[in-house]
């Protein structure tokens, strides 16, 4: 298992077109490029994934993910802002360059944006948004720890990245918050961290 704590084995990792353990601001998850199809697909297969779910994409910002996005109307803009960055998925509609792999043949992506500061960063130096999943096998519960997600996955993933993104917390940490910006008004897909904020002074 190859383990490390540098910023720069991680990006390098992901670059390269490699699977990377690590954690995140909510649950430590697998994680690759959007736009390497063997890495994505060695993922669906570490997790014995039915091809036809999506995968979560993180990005370092609305412009780093636009590319794979649909145009939406400027309130959808607006309410994304009030979001990103933040613990909050937001389902939207995908444009072309989103591969089946990802999107799971539904037309849509689900996105965030991140708070750490850091963890953007090191999005921004990969160049290119990220699938993230977490780390457990199809149907089974997420490892909420990384050392769990480790003991389950990391001898198949090319690095395990020690990096720790948030202040540790007394708690375990929990999914983001699932909201479906496809419809409007937004309708929470599923809770977890974080209040969602208000849009009904949205127009």
């Amino acid at each position: 298992m190859k383990r490390s704590g540098d910023p720069e084995a991680l990006i390098r990792c992901l670059t390269t077109g490699g699977v990377a353990l690590m954690a995140t601001d909510t649950l430590p998850g697998l994680h690759a490029r959007i736009d390497t199809p063997a890495a994505v697909a060695r993922i669906q297969a570490l997790k014995g994934r039915d091809a036809g779910k999506p995968l979560l994409v993180l990005a370092a910002s609305l412009e780093a993910a636009a590319p794979w996005l649909a145009e939406r109307p400027a309130r959808v803009d607006q309410y994304i802002r009030r979001c990103w960055p933040g613990p909050f998925t937001l389902v939207l509609k995908a444009s072309a360059a989103a591969s089946r792999a990802v999107t799971g043949g539904r037309g849509t992506l689900a996105v965030r944006v991140p708070q750490p500061p850091a963890l953007r960063e090191a999005l921004l130096q990969v160049g290119v948004p990220i699938v993230s999943t977490s780390a457990n096998a199809a149907g089974e519960l997420p490892a909420p720890t990384l050392l769990e997600a480790a003991e389950a996955f990391g001898e198949r993933v090319d690095l395990v990245s020690d990096l720790a993104w948030s202040p540790v917390s007394k708690t375990l940490p929990v999914p983001s918050t699932l909201v479906d910006l496809t419809l409007w008004p937004p309708v929470v897909l599923r809770p977890g961290e974080g209040i969602v904020p208000d849009w009904s002074d949205i127009r």
